[in-house]
């Protein structure tokens, strides 16, 4: 596997496991879907909100988990003794996924970011 194609398969991890995950949990309890006595407690508050409110919150969220992932990667990025790395079956090479990018955090965003191109939920800032 080449650099460029393990830094997409992470991000593309990244963006369905992590992102939107969370997302399409955040309305299955904003809609009532999702049971459990923390989740009823969320969507009941919800629950008799208009559409613009209900929207606002979905917008907060979404920017909350854009955020948290964006600052999680720049940490990586910032940080000379963190990183995340592939190891090859052997265990005799390893590739760092900071160093397959000049800016991980920025693989985030644009019209050839990863949310864009692996979200099925539109980014937060265009």
């Amino acid at each position: 596997m080449s650099k460029k194609e393990l830094l997409e398969k992470f991000g593309r991890i990244l963006i369905k496991d992590v992102r939107d995950e969370v997302l399409e949990k955040n309305d299955l309890i904003a809609s009532g879907q999702m049971g459990g006595k923390e989740n009823q407690e969320i969507y009941e508050k919800i629950r008799d909100l208009d559409e613009k409110e209900k929207e606002f919150i979905r917008q907060f969220a979404k920017q909350a988990i854009d955020s948290t992932i964006h600052h999680f990667l720049w940490m990586i990025e910032q940080n000379e003794e963190y990183d995340l790395v592939k190891y090859n079956k052997d265990k005799s090479e390893t590739i760092s996924l900071r160093d397959t990018s000049d800016g991980l955090c920025g693989e985030l965003y644009t019209e050839e970011g990863w949310i864009e191109r692996f979200s099925k939920y539109p980014p937060s800032i265009k």
